[in-house]
């Protein structure tokens, strides 16, 4: 009994404490995170103004291992491990000594206080995930992420959850077994892909992030006629745009923050369930940041249609060549008709056409009555 109230003691001490961080599982399911990779270097000032601009904030890494797992799902093309510079985060300290996240959200990791004669910085990130303490006038790429919606399920065809790997059955379709997915979460896990097996689905739960398409090797095998549905909560952009022009101010400065941060935006809504491998789409950074009236001329712009690029303007200029013997067969068939009938024409009128010709060439050879009476009136004048 005393060891129990020394344990319990020993907790609560721990939470009064910040030298001992308390980790406590999300009691919301993961949302989807979208991140944008501005490669164009600006100060930390300029890039929290561009994330803010449209809807956005500088990324929040209070998790490298939770953001360590997202990035890895993005399509890149290497843009983040060829930088050659840290890129920014949210992270920034104001002249009074408190820490904030951009987007109003307290810092609440003990372990980093920077010197009490340090002036006031902001965090920087390295490839590694690490953040350290850097002159917020440095010019460096930054993320920007926007909570947008919720998670996607990647069908991955001709594979197979490993036997190892346990699941928790439950009788349900491929829509209510998204949405089982998409809703499940407990203190320790959350689940992170799904499959269809004997009428019954399978349920793949992890506390590692995207830890099923992240190792796929690992946990998948290769299986013909198999499918297992991977649940994905990231998406991204990389963008060469322009940072916001910005004044003087380099220094960041106290938010206007009326409402608390929430956390995590989570939709009640069911999951609208797709089985195709393309996910949600990502509009630009570029696009998101322009004015009300700009996106609904460019939502227009594309609505309209140019009549001369359809494919009946295109049908009516162009023939196409259909090889099908039936086709051939017909287009044959009509070129024999056509010339039986124009030749049956042209020989109906063959005799009349003939005698037509001759009456010509023969008027041209006879000469006229005054051509002949010319020279015999010469000669009697002689």
């Amino acid at each position: 009994m005393a060891f129990v109230f020394l344990v319990m003691l020993f907790a609560w001490a721990a939470k009064q404490d910040s030298r001992f961080p308390c980790f406590v599982a999300a009691n919301v399911p993961s949302s989807r995170t979208v991140y944008y990779l501005h490669t164009t270097p600006a100060h930390w000032t300029a890039a929290n103004s561009t994330c803010t601009r449209y809807g956005g904030h500088l990324v929040r890494a209070k998790d490298g291992d939770k953001l360590k797992a997202d990035l890895k799902t993005l399509d890149w093309h290497g843009a983040f491990n060829n930088l050659t510079k840290d890129v920014w985060t949210g992270l920034y300290r104001l002249e009074g000594g408190r820490f904030m996240w951009s987007g109003c959200e307290n810092y609440t990791w003990p372990g980093l206080n920077p010197p009490p004669t340090f002036p006031p910085y902001c965090y920087s990130m390295d490839k590694t995930y690490h953040l350290k303490p850097l002159d917020c006038t440095e010019k460096l790429p930054y993320i920007c992420q926007i909570e947008e919606g919720q998670c996607w399920f990647l069908p991955a065809e001709d594979y197979k959850f490993k036997d190892e790997v346990k699941g928790n059955r439950s009788s349900a379709d491929l829509n209510a077994c998204a949405r089982l997915c998409r809703n499940y979460i407990d203190p320790t896990s959350e689940c992170w892909g799904f499959s269809e097996e004997s009428n019954e689905c399978v349920l793949y739960n992890s506390s590692a992030r995207h830890i099923y398409l992240n190792e796929m090797v690992k946990y998948l095998d290769v299986v013909a006629s198999s499918t297992v549905y991977l649940k994905i909560c990231a998406g991204g952009e990389t963008t060469t745009m322009n940072p916001v022009p910005s004044a003087a101010r380099v220094k960041p400065e106290p938010e206007n923050c009326t409402q608390p941060h929430k956390g995590e935006a989570w939709q009640e809504e069911g999951v609208c369930y797709c089985d195709c491998d393309q996910p949600p789409v990502i509009l630009t950074a570029e696009y998101l940041s322009l004015s009300t009236d700009d996106k609904i001329n460019k939502i227009v712009e594309e609505l309209l249609v140019d009549a001369s690029n359809t494919s009946a303007s295109f049908r009516k200029l162009n023939s196409i060549d259909d090889k099908r013997p039936s086709a051939q067969s017909l287009g044959a068939l009509g070129i024999g008709v056509i010339c039986v009938v124009f030749g049956g024409l042209i020989l109906l009128d063959l005799n009349r056409l003939i005698s037509h010709i001759s009456s010509v060439f023969c008027k041209e050879e006879t000469p006229t009555s005054n051509e002949s009476t010319q020279p015999r009136e010469a000669e009697i004048n002689l």
